[in-house]
């Protein structure tokens, strides 16, 4: 990862069990939807490999995850 990279760490003020937050998503995927997290976790990995900053938004998207659990984060915004 590029030296000028930083991690940032995000804790929320309340708790979340596992079992709930799993329990919001659905038991299978449309095709469209995982070959959607595929792109998204290759770019992510090839723009950390490079350095390439401009990509991150596009490979931070999300369609397994976040449109199922934002209701229970009340603080979340999902563009």
């Amino acid at each position: 990862m590029p030296a000028n990279f930083g991690v940032g760490v995000v804790v929320p003020d309340f708790m979340l069990p596992t079992s709930h937050a799993r329990s919001v998503l659905p038991d299978c995927y449309p095709r469209a939807e995982a070959i959607f997290n595929v792109q998204r976790a290759a770019l992510l990995v090839a723009a950390l490999a490079t350095g390439s900053t401009g990509a991150f938004p596009a490979a931070l998207e999300d369609k397994f995850h976040q449109p199922y659990r934002a209701p229970l984060v009340p603080a979340s915004k999902i563009f």
